[in-house]
């Protein structure tokens, strides 16, 4: 569950608090903004998944752990079950930048699929991408190595 905590009237910045364990997607949001973003582990562990050099690192916080993440860089945390974090970033709807879903082979990491779009509501605005991708085969299939990845079933369509 993200919690959007509402700030100062003009405020430029968006202080989500992620309660309990986050949905398990293998997407990785990017950023495009020129921004950084400041994880903040308040209870139980986080762990931060990026994409560095092409490769897939971890980046692990527990309680009481803070975390500067770069501009630009790919990411997927992952929570704990009852875990609570704060993250705080820059405020960015209707600035017209963008936003995207980066997917990667869990076999050979290559990119599988990328959308980009203006983000309004975090928990609204993944779910049609997330939908589209879970539910095409072509677009979970790697054109490097042939691996497909396994469907989502809290995002697929039943026929």
């Amino acid at each position: 569950m993200v919690r959007l905590l509402e700030g100062v009237n003009g405020c430029t910045f968006t202080i989500l608090c992620c309660l309990q364990k986050s949905a398990t997607s293998l997407a990785l949001l990017v950023d495009t903004l020129p921004i950084m973003m400041l994880f903040y582990q308040l209870e139980g562990e986080v762990t931060v998944y990026i994409q560095e050099e092409g490769k897939k690192k971890a980046m692990k916080l527990s309680a009481g752990d803070m975390y500067l993440h770069p501009a630009k860089v790919p990411h997927s945390p992952a929570r704990t079950e009852g875990s609570v974090g704060l993250v705080i970033e820059r405020k960015r709807a209707g600035k017209g930048f963008n936003d995207g879903l980066l997917w990667f082979c869990d076999n050979c990491n290559h990119k599988l699929h990328e959308v980009y779009f203006e983000l309004h509501d975090i928990e609204k605005d993944f779910l049609p991408h997330f939908s589209t991708f879970y539910n095409s085969e072509e677009k979970r299939t790697c054109k490097k190595c042939g691996t497909v990845m396994e469907t989502n079933p809290k995002f697929t369509t039943k026929k």
